[in-house]
């Protein structure tokens, strides 16, 4: 009977919990709509969200407002709700608010599905079933029209005309151009905002004058340069300083272009002085076949620094005297010049100077013996590690090598000048530290020179050929004494001391709780315990080795007692025995009356729980 009660009572508890469970939760939606109900001053009087205690009137009631306040913005043409209307909704309802002519509606009391009334400072928030929001006006999008760029300024240049839009877009029709634009006066100054020029041969060519000096000059932001091949350029001898300060140009295709009677180029894609330096971005140019007839190339590229790509295989430089400064400050990391005939050059002066990423230089079989000035023609390349200067010369070498701080090998030839009367090449010293001496030495003859030594004495008819920085000799390494070797494949045997003494038969084998046998003979003599023990390790010298499963350990043993005295064995003999042969038995008994009494306490403590 009570097992029945017990249950009967598990039941009642669970149906009460799961009653309060569902009231809760009603409760909670209850709550959770009065929330979102509108108060009296943000809505029509008596407008609250519908809960299960609205009247049927106040349903009808309720729905006769939200019509009327739908159809009333349909009156607006404006598509906005007067504010008449929205007081006109917000007026108390006779039928609904208590009777008092002159005073405001007297707050309702909060239920669960009706909110007190804010005070009257709070600014009214109608709620989408009472009032219905002003109804803002529609914006239709409209296709957006292409707006035609126009043109902020227009002109003739020579007999060509030309136009600049709002887009920064510079265009030129047919006609011959005149003198550049920098030389005009100041009401042209918006050209050099130009973003991009083109050339409309739409109805002829663009004709580049005789001396086309600096004609597109200081046009700092243009990027690019279109219709090329609309240009005529086979009148021009003069391009001198053509693109230079094109600070924002990447690169230009002239292949298309006559350059069949053009002898100066100097400066013509240089950049700014590294002093006021404005990097220029231009990293490719291509010239053509037919650049063949170029005299002056002086600083053709200086300080392009970006530039790493131009097509020197192509050209003809027979006519060439003047390259000096012509690639000083570009960032070309290899160059191959070997193609080039200068065998009329005179002057190479700081040619490859100041190139920082310059790590080899192929020069081929230039013959320079004609070349007056050759100062500083490689100076500042601190990546310039090689260097043949078989058949480079001059009458002014100064500074020739000066800052080359990584050149750790020369080819020097018979007519291969260091010094003169006008100064000496400045061949950086070599550094002395564990991989270097300090000196040059011949590869030949294996003769030692500092740098000052080689520059001073060098003799092109007995000293011509390579020279390498020295390298240090190596020190010999002491080598570390490993200890004695162990051999796995025999058992690891430690013999300390002088030549032990035949072992006993003591013997101790592992197991459970292993004991020296008292019964042993009585012996004064060091002897030794030799154990059979599973895979042990065993330390010679000073390592660890993982050996076989028997070790020889050698164990001075004290003095045995008589085996009649049945005296226990001293400390020190105890200590031989190792670890897992220490073992103590288990009683099993009392690891069942353990079990089986926990048993029983568990049986007996889910009884009382029934």
């Amino acid at each position: 009977m009570s097992t029945k009660l017990g249950n009967s009572s598990k039941q009642k508890l669970a149906t009460l919990a799961l009653l309060g469970a569902v009231a809760g939760l009603g409760y909670q939606i209850d709550v959770a709509q009065a929330d979102t109900t509108a108060t009296p001053d943000q809505q029509a009087p008596k407008t609250t969200v519908t809960s299960p205690a609205t009247t049927t009137n106040q349903l009808q009631d309720k729905s006769a407002t939200l019509s009327r306040s739908q159809e009333e913005p349909s009156q607006n043409k404006s598509g906005n709700v007067e504010n008449s209307q929205l007081v006109k909704e917000a007026e108390p309802q006779p039928e609904e608010t208590p009777a008092a002519p002159q005073a405001p509606a007297a707050p309702e009391q909060t239920t669960p599905d009706k909110v007190a009334t804010p005070a009257k400072h709070d600014t009214p928030q109608p709620t989408n079933l009472d009032v219905v929001q002003p109804q803002q006006p529609v914006k239709r999008a409209r296709m957006a029209t292409p707006v035609a760029p126009i043109d902020i300024q227009t002109g003739v240049w020579g007999t060509s005309k030309w136009t600049l839009n709002d887009q920064g877009t510079m265009t030129i029709f047919a006609g011959t151009l005149g003198r550049a634009f920098n030389q005009f006066d100041s009401t042209n100054d918006n050209i050099f905002g130009a973003k991009k020029v083109v050339f409309d041969g739409t109805a002829g060519k663009i004709v580049l004058p005789a001396n086309a000096n600096s004609l597109f000059a200081s046009f700092e932001k243009v990027t690019a340069y279109e219709g090329l091949d609309n240009v005529d350029t086979s009148q021009v001898a003069m391009m001198n300083n053509l693109f230079a300060e094109n600070l924002a140009l990447t690169s230009i295709d002239l292949s298309s272009w006559d350059f069949s009677h053009v002898s100066n180029v100097s400066y013509m894609f240089a950049g700014q002085s590294p002093a006021i330096l404005e990097e220029m971005q231009l990293k490719s140019v291509k010239l053509g076949k037919s650049f063949n007839a170029a005299i002056n190339l002086t600083g053709m590229f200086q300080n392009a620094a970006n530039l790493t790509d131009v097509d020197f295989a192509n050209w003809d430089l027979s006519h060439a005297t003047n390259i000096q400064i012509m690639l000083s400050g570009t960032g070309f990391s290899t160059l191959d010049v070997s193609g080039w005939n200068v065998g009329h050059v005179t002057s190479t002066r700081d040619a490859f100077s100041n190139m920082a990423n310059l790590t080899a230089i192929n020069l081929g079989d230039w013959q320079t013996g004609k070349v007056g000035n050759a100062i500083g023609m490689f100076r500042n390349d601190p990546l310039l590690t090689q260097l043949d200067l078989t058949n480079v010369g001059g009458q002014y070498i100064t500074n020739l090598l000066d800052g080359n701080t990584g050149l750790s090998q020369l080819v020097l030839g018979p007519n291969t000048v260091l010094t003169n009367d006008y100064g000496n090449v400045a061949l950086p010293a070599v550094p002395v530290n564990d991989d270097y001496t300090g000196l040059w030495q011949s590869v030949e003859t294996g003769a030692t020179y500092t740098s000052d030594e080689l520059v001073a004495t060098y003799d092109g008819a007995t000293m011509a050929g390579t020279y390498v920085w020295q390298k240090t000799t190596p020190k010999p390494v002491t080598p570390v004494d490993p200890g004695t070797p162990v051999n796995p494949g025999t058992p690891d045997v430690v013999t300390p001391g002088p030549t032990p003494e035949t072992p006993t038969t003591d013997i101790v084998n592992g197991g459970d709780a292993a004991t020296i046998d008292d019964s042993a003979a009585d012996t004064v003599a060091p002897k030794k315990t030799v154990k059979t023990v599973p895979v042990q390790t065993v330390k010679t010298s000073g390592q660890a080795v993982k050996g076989t499963r028997s070790a020889v350990v050698a164990t001075t043993m004290p003095t045995v007692v008589p085996a009649a005295s049945k005296t226990p064995v001293s400390q020190t003999t105890q200590q031989a025995t190792l670890p897992q042969t220490g073992e103590q038995k288990t009683s099993w008994l009392a690891v069942v009356a353990g079990a089986l009494s926990m048993s029983l306490l568990g049986a007996h403590w889910f009884k009382r729980q029934d």
